[in-house]
């Protein structure tokens, strides 16, 4: 009887932990377009300093107004433009306490779940979203693919054959695990290659999903894995752009 509930806690376990993966996956979107966004929200705030500070140093006869018309109108945009910040952030708070109630309901063996669950509690993102200030859209851009890697390792441990589920005296063979960071890496790709293709940017769209992963992780047993993936893209770019194209029509 005990070992029976055992495993439907574990299968409970499983279930929730591929649905805080495809959570995960969701939330990795918006925190990325957020990221992209950091960049005009940066040189949108100097802007307005740099107004602001003018304003307050005109010559004699010049009228300000001007000045403080546009920096009203810096001030409206960047709200508009926070307004997705504060949104992420939250939703971020909130998956990462349902993922702590999960962690903590997973069983403590086999250790290769201590483990991972000891990495995920060093990330920042983990340690600094419960405290003021909240990590960066950078920050989290980082962590939060490391984060999906790790969670994937868990699920394959729980998914893992023990030796008292598996029936008879051999175990059935297994099909070689999947690559989280294959997977996460190919996810990223379709992710640029969607945003590119819905902002309607012409050009080589390989060669601006390389200058988006820029030193990224490259996949492994490839002759140009030492290789940024701009240069990979100078030096390999038949092997490059046919990858790049394998992971983008891959989920399509």
């Amino acid at each position: 009887m005990r070992r029976e509930e055992d495993l439907n806690e574990r299968r409970v376990c499983i279930d929730r932990l591929r649905k805080a993966i495809e959570e995960l996956r969701e939330l990795q979107a918006k925190v990325h377009q957020c990221a992209e966004r950091s960049r005009l929200v940066d040189a949108l705030a100097d802007a307005r300093r740099a107004a602001e500070d003018l304003s307050q140093s005109l010559p004699v006869g010049l009228d300000p107004s001007d000045l403080v018309e546009l920096t009203a109108v810096l001030n409206d945009y960047l709200e508009r433009l926070y307004a997705p910040f504060q949104r992420t952030e939250g939703s971020l708070k909130i998956f990462l306490g349902n993922l702590r109630q999960l962690l903590n309901d997973l069983p403590l063996e086999p250790p290769q779940l201590r483990e991972l669950r000891s990495e995920v509690e060093r990330l920042e993102v983990w340690k600094r979203t419960q405290h003021f200030p909240a990590p960066a859209m950078w920050e989290m851009e980082r962590d939060l693919p490391i984060l999906g890697r790790k969670l994937q390792a868990m699920l394959e441990v729980l998914l893992a054959p023990s030796s008292d589920t598996v029936a008879g005296p051999q175990k059935r063979r297994q099909k070689p695990p999947v690559d989280p960071h294959i997977v996460d890496l190919k996810r990223l790709v379709r992710e640029f290659y969607e945003d590119i293709t819905r902002q309607g940017r012409r050009g080589d769209i390989h060669e601006q999903i390389c200058m988006r992963l820029a030193n990224h992780d490259r996949p492994p047993n490839v002759k140009w894995r030492s290789l940024s993936w701009p240069h990979a893209l100078v030096r390999h770019s038949k092997a490059v752009r046919t990858w790049i194209s394998k992971a983008i029509h891959q989920a399509r």
